[in-house]
């Protein structure tokens, strides 16, 4: 599965949404303004994806998590990580 059908499945399942409803989402759209997630539900939402990424959630950073305002960001930090861990 690539990072970006994770992101959409596990974001919707955060949402509430079904799986037909996870290709409509919007990846630039804002976590936190269009989705309503909260600091809270936005870790959770990254405690599902890391492991199905096959990424630690140790690997991210405060800071990497401050940047996450879309869908998208989420997917390029996923792919970040998973290319400096293909690297090691």
């Amino acid at each position: 599965m690539n990072v970006e059908n994770i992101v959409r499945e596990h974001l919707a399942e955060t949402l509430g949404y079904s799986s037909e409803q996870s290709k409509e989402l919007k990846l630039d759209a804002d976590l936190f303004d269009h989705y309503g997630l909260t600091s809270l539900t936005m870790v959770m939402l990254m405690t599902t994806i890391c492991p199905a990424a096959k990424i630690q959630l140790s690997a991210l950073t405060d800071r990497d998590v401050a940047k996450l305002h879309t869908p998208q960001d989420i997917i390029n930090l996923i792919d970040e990580k998973l290319a400096q861990t293909e690297g090691i």
